[in-house]
């Protein structure tokens, strides 16, 4: 059990304080999946928006560094990502030398500006930093802060807000309901061309394509796909009530244009939630949640068979979601750890 949890000894965890924008709000993946990875932890962290007043913010960061606390910086979320001012919040707590600095950095390799951020403060002081795959860690051992032996780095994927961890695993039935879903939000990064290639190859039984995040209105589905599909964009949807929706989908597709990683709550989502799910993979150590009811495509035709196969059975799809649960549930621990726990000697 991560020191900090329920049943720990709460005196020996100072309290953290926590630089995150959009801290809980379901339309920022950042700030949702950060809020859920301290759910029960003891003592819940100071949470300071780093758009907020600079003076404020660098004030209760030097408060926390003279108390030796940590200070855990969350990078980017929706609000911090294209905004250089809370740079300026990021180097007072680098700058607070004898602080305990703790980096969370999110999707590192899609943003040239998380490597100067992370520059600047690995220049000034040491930082525990965690990232989200082995490749994202490989690409951050290069970094000049790196190279000085200024950080240490630990791989752990991010919480994620849409498993039902207080509940248990979600309920999940084998309904032929007809309901192909894709979960998150559209970006580029993501691509939907194999979303489109498995419409295309799913039996006439599949007539209905649900998206279920932000930005899908903008997707540009083809001709074909709107002819044959009724296409309902169903938009954001609060975090406790994502059961509903996704209760109604038969398969999911999580499509990324540089492979599925364990950093993509997109994909977790619907496999949480017992949803066979299709994606495709790129560098296998990236990805290693890797329950029966995810397929990852190889030969298009025979991956979609499988996975219209699994959603039609009932046990390997609640064993699927049991799996996930498990998972989801040792990635939370690690990261309060990480993140949130007693300094870590090395």
């Amino acid at each position: 059990m991560p020191t900090g949890h329920p049943g720990a000894a709460p005196e020996r965890t100072p309290r953290a304080l926590v630089l995150c924008g959009d801290w809980g709000l379901d339309s920022c993946g950042v700030g949702s999946s950060e809020a859920a990875m301290v759910r029960g932890f003891v003592p819940e962290p100071e949470i300071v928006d780093p758009n907020g007043p600079r003076g404020e913010s660098r004030r209760r960061i030097r408060q926390a560094a003279r108390a030796g606390r940590p200070i855990v910086v969350v990078y980017p979320s929706e609000s911090t990502v294209a905004h250089a001012g809370p740079m300026l919040v990021f180097m007072a707590a680098a700058l607070a030398r004898h602080s305990d600095l703790r980096v969370h950095l999110h999707e590192y390799r899609l943003y040239n500006e998380l490597r100067r951020v992370l520059d600047l403060i690995t220049t000034v002081g040491r930082a525990r930093v965690v990232v989200s795959t082995q490749g994202e860690a490989a690409v951050l051992r290069a970094s000049p802060g790196a190279r000085l032996h200024r950080i240490a780095i630990d791989v752990i994927p991010p919480a994620n807000a849409a498993t039902p961890l207080e509940t248990g695993p979600a309920a999940v039935s084998a309904t032929a309901t007809g309901v192909v879903g894709v979960f998150g939000f559209h970006r580029p990064d993501k691509g939907i061309q194999l979303t489109i290639d498995v419409l295309r190859e799913l039996p006439p039984a599949f007539h209905q394509l649900h998206t279920l995040g932000l930005g899908w209105e903008s997707a540009g589905w083809p001709a074909d796909i709107r002819d044959r599909f009724t296409i309902v964009d169903k938009g954001p949807c609060a975090t406790p009530d994502l059961p509903g929706p996704l209760s109604e989908w038969q398969l999911a597709v999580a499509s990324f244009a540089i492979g599925a990683t364990d950093g993509r709550n997109s994909l977790r989502s619907p496999l949480s939630h017992g949803i066979p799910t299709l994606t495709t993979v790129a560098d296998p150590a990236d990805l290693t949640l890797r329950p029966d009811h995810l397929v990852v495509v190889d030969d298009l035709a025979s991956s979609v068979a499988r996975a219209v196969e699994i959603s039609g059975d009932e046990q390997e799809r609640r064993d699927g979601a049991a799996y996930v649960h498990d998972f989801e549930r040792r990635a939370r621990a690690e990261l309060c750890d990480a993140l949130l726990g007693p300094p870590v000697r090395r």
